[in-house]
């Protein structure tokens, strides 16, 4: 298996060891082939969720063993360590700046929504922190961040492509009226199932592709293009 890749592109080792795993499959029993492919899958999907994956765990980490007495309050340590994870991670060349462009306006969307979500009752935040605005704890925003790096990445790990998806005036529209009835549906009556319908109906006929790795002999993938 041969995979053409940019010299020290980040990700790159990740595909050369996807490449190890799919090498030889033709030689390999269906099913030594079929988890050696469910093998590099998982590798490949844990990659593309590296900083969700992260903030995950510092969730679990500090919930269960952070000390209550500590100084530095738990929601800061978690925004502390988010951006400090950040820097690691392109400093370490795993992560490009576009992504973290993307982070960034997911984490600035984020904010906002739970800004007002928090403001009209709808949940709260109850330990305290210093680093928060109003009564939003920074390190909310990088939870929304999470969603927008994993689908960055993954269009990108994976080669995404679409097949039959809906044009650009139904899939903004669909957006604008999911966001609308995200804060209207305080004041108004609320949608969300008809939003739901509406986009499995736009969506119904709409396939998603994916590349794992390519084979020398094969390609083990759902991809047109191969």
């Amino acid at each position: 298996m041969q995979i053409q890749a940019e010299s020290g592109r980040p990700g790159e080792w990740v595909e050369r060891i996807v490449a190890n795993l799919l090498s030889a499959n033709d030689k390999r029993s269906r099913i030594g082939a079929a988890l050696h492919i469910f093998l590099a899958f998982g590798i490949k999907q844990a990659w593309v969720c590296l900083f969700g994956g992260l903030m995950v765990a510092l969730l679990v980490a500090t919930h269960f063993w952070y000390p209550a007495s500590a100084t530095l309050p738990r929601y800061d340590a978690l925004t502390i360590s988010a951006i400090l994870i950040q820097i690691l991670l392109i400093a370490l060349r795993l992560e490009t700046w576009d992504e973290v462009a993307v982070i960034l306006l997911f984490h600035l969307a984020g904010t906002c929504m739970e800004l007002f979500k928090t403001a009209v009752g709808s949940w709260v935040y109850p330990e305290f922190a210093y680093l928060r605005i109003g009564g939003v704890p920074l390190f909310t925003g990088f939870m929304y961040a999470s969603v927008g790096s994993y689908i960055t990445r993954a269009c990108r790990g994976f080669n995404l492509q679409f097949s039959n998806h809906p044009g650009l005036a139904a899939t903004a529209a669909l957006s604008v009226a999911i966001y609308a009835n995200f804060f209207l549906h305080h004041y108004l009556p609320d949608f969300r199932y008809l939003l739901m319908g509406g986009t499995a109906i736009a969506f119904r006929r709409c396939w998603v592709f994916f590349l794992i790795g390519r084979s020398s002999t094969e390609c083990r993938c759902c991809w047109p293009s191969c």
